[in-house]
């Protein structure tokens, strides 16, 4: 049996019940398997062939030896090994700050007649890093949606205080990236995606920032291709990228880690770091508890048509 990257499009529990199901199957079979996201069948192989960027075997050994030479290649490949967490970047504790840029109040989400998530009081502070999580179906996107109006939302709204008679008043504070990176892309090109929205600067600055941008990222090499000929990692990493050359002070970000490897996620990680200790604010949608358990200032819960304070498991 092959299988090619049998868990790329797949969130953190249906990765555990897909390998759970095929532990079981292939216990009389032989299987081959290409993946960076090993470490739920980390203890199940006899073998482990690792491979540089240009295809060459530079080692094939069983998991324990693998892991004991060459951990920080694995790291370097971006492969979530078992021990990949231990190269992430350390959390960084920013200010906290009583500023409430963007606020909801008494907030109900509507689609036809059905209240589909309500809450009393959402806050969004400057430079905050708000994770939100929940089961499949909750709303999480629903909740993005709705604060972007893209779907209905009753309730009033205030941007630094001041009551808004329509929350389109406070779009140009707001970006939001979607699930499917290619709802993103409005240009011919990965560069002109990135550098359209420096284009406030000058053109000298604009390309330096839209060049910066790329290396970070690791999309220098296909710049002048058409967003949707990248891979599916490579788009993430662009829609990424589209809302940090943005001027937002907000920017809502759906499941932005999702697919990605443990370098490219790493990566992320730090530059939404750094935007935090600018001012700007970070909320995304995430199923990755190694995030949520590490990083946010805030971490709020969808369950059952409400919204949850993690930290103070009470009713936002």
């Amino acid at each position: 049996m092959f299988l090619d990257e049998p868990t790329a499009m797949l969130d953190v529990q249906a990765t555990e019940d897909l390998w759970t199901k095929l532990i079981e199957l292939w216990e009389d079979q032989t299987v081959v398997i290409v993946e960076h996201k090993v470490k739920h069948i980390w203890n199940h192989v006899d073998r482990v062939i690792l491979m540089d960027y240009n295809g060459n075997i530079i080692a094939d050994e069983c998991p324990e030896i693998i892991l004991q030479k060459y951990v920080h290649l694995l790291s370097e490949y971006g492969v979530w090994h078992p021990r990949a967490w231990e190269f992430a970047p350390s959390r960084v504790d920013f200010p906290t700050t009583n500023s409430h840029l963007l606020q909801f109040k008494n907030g109900r989400i509507i689609r036809g007649k059905s209240t589909l998530l309500s809450f009393s009081d959402l806050e969004i502070g400057l430079g905050e890093w708000i994770t939100i999580t929940g089961a499949n179906g909750s709303g999480k996107t629903t909740l993005l949606e709705s604060i972007m109006q893209l779907i209905k939302y009753q309730g009033d709204v205030y941007f630094e205080n001041q009551r808004l008679t329509k929350i389109k008043h406070a779009a140009k504070h707001m970006y939001l990236v979607y699930q499917n990176p290619e709802l993103q892309f409005i240009t011919n090109s990965v560069y002109d995606e990135i550098n359209i929205h420096f284009n406030h600067l000058s053109k000298d600055q604009s390309d330096d920032e839209t060049i910066q941008l790329l290396k970070l990222l690791d999309l220098q090499n296909v710049k002048d291709q058409h967003p949707y000929e990248l891979s599916i990692g490579q788009k993430r990493r662009l829609s990424v990228a589209t809302a940090l050359s943005s001027k937002a002070d907000i920017i809502f970000l759906d499941e932005p880690t999702f697919g990605l490897d443990s370098h490219n996620t790493f990566q992320l990680i730090k530059l939404f770091q750094k935007r935090i200790n600018l001012g700007q604010s970070i909320v995304m949608v995430t199923h990755d508890d190694e995030i949520i358990e590490r990083y946010p200032s805030r971490r709020l819960k969808i369950s059952d048509g409400a919204l949850l304070d993690c930290d103070g498991d009470t009713n936002v």
